[in-house]
Order: C-alpha cells, then sequence, then structure tokens
C-alpha cells in the first residue's frame, strides 16, 4: 500500500503519461506532418542513429516489435516521403533507412518538444538535487523495461 508520498506521485505518473501522448499527438496534427506517434517513433531512433541510418532490425529492437511491424511503418513512411532506403555498397544485401530532409524536419520537430519538456522539467530543481531526480528517472526506467520484457 502507497504511502500518502507515492499515491501523489503515482497520479503524478499516470497524469504525465497521458499528457504527454496527448500533447505529441497535438504537435503531430498542428504540424500538419500526417504522422502517427508510432511512426514518430520511428522516426526518432532513425534520426538518432545520424547520417549513416539504421537497419530495420536496429528499429525493431530498439522498438521491441516485430521486423514485419517495422517493415510496414518503413513502407508508409517512405511512400509520405520522410525516409529512404540505401543499399551498402560494400554488400547489396544491406540496406540502410536514413532520413529525406522531410523526415529530418520531422524530427527535429520532435526533438524540439522533448527539448522543451526536459527545461521545464529542471527549471526550477536546484543544481544540487538534479542528480537525484536522474537517479529516480533511471530507476523507473529500469523498471519498465524490466517489466516490459517478459
Amino acid at each position: 500500500m502507497l504511502d500518502e508520498y507515492g499515491k501523489k506521485l503515482n497520479n503524478l505518473m499516470i497524469e504525465i503519461y497521458d499528457s504527454v501522448h496527448e500533447v505529441e499527438q497535438k504537435m503531430l496534427t498542428n504540424t500538419k506532418l500526417e504522422l502517427s506517434i508510432s511512426e514518430m517513433d520511428v522516426l526518432d531512433i532513425i534520426g538518432r542513429s545520424g547520417e549513416e541510418g539504421c537497419t530495420i532490425s536496429d528499429i525493431a529492437r530498439s522498438l521491441r516489435v516485430t521486423l514485419p511491424t517495422v517493415t510496414v511503418s518503413i513502407k508508409k513512411l517512405e511512400k509520405k516521403g520522410f525516409v529512404t532506403k540505401v543499399r551498402s555498397a560494400e554488400d547489396a544485401r544491406c540496406v540502410s533507412i536514413v532520413l529525406t530532409r522531410r523526415g529530418k524536419k520531422a524530427d527535429a520537430v520532435h526533438r524540439y518538444f522533448h527539448e522543451q519538456a526536459v527545461r521545464a522539467c529542471i527549471k526550477d530543481i536546484p543544481e544540487s538535487s538534479r542528480q537525484d531526480l536522474l537517479k529516480a528517472m533511471k530507476n523507473l526506467n529500469e523498471f519498465l523495461r524490466q517489466n516490459g520484457n517478459k
């Protein structure tokens, strides 16, 4: 049974989870990018991989979904002009997925939202307490990862 502090923290975590999805969806709608949140998640992974891109397997592993799920998503994103496939010059069997100019724009909008969220989160947190906040977030992340991998 949670104490009063635990109950407040739990309620806040639920509210934050719901709000993040709502705000991300609103952001995607307002930018007229015609992307779903799951498509934006794919673009985020590709964007974090840099100019060399990443493979469908890399994306599936990061999102913890199947290869066919990612393949369908990549086909949609390619059709919409957000990604392109690039064959390796050394091994034609290897294909990297990279962001197009439009994909980079969408990724930049998404990253900006996250940067703003982080700034809002730490704006009133003294430097001396930031490591405690980071530790709490790491603990939460570890718990979610452990319970998500069944």
